[in-house]
C-alpha cells in the first residue's frame, strides 16, 4: 500500500501532528476500503524520522519492550 501526500497537503498541515494525523486518515480510509481491518488507532504505530517522513508501519506485536 503507498499514501500518497501532496505538496499541497504538506504546506496545509504544517506542523507533524497535523501531517500525522493526515497521514493516519488516509491510511486508515484506504484500510477500510479493502475491507481489511477495523478502524482502530491503537493497533499500529507510524516510525517517523527526522524529516517526518514515515519510514516503517509497527505492529504492537512487533514492538521488543
Amino acid at each position: 500500500m503507498k499514501i500518497i501526500i501532496t505538496e499541497e497537503e504538506i504546506k496545509d498541515n504544517s506542523n507533524n501532528s497535523a501531517l500525522g494525523e493526515l497521514v493516519r486518515s488516509k491510511y486508515w480510509t484506504q484500510l477500510k476500503g479493502q475491507g481489511s481491518i477495523e478502524n482502530k488507532d491503537d493497533e499500529l504505530y507510524l516510525k517517523v524520522n527526522e524529516d517526518g517522513r514515515v519510514v516503517s508501519i509497527i505492529k504492537p506485536n512487533d514492538i521488543k519492550e
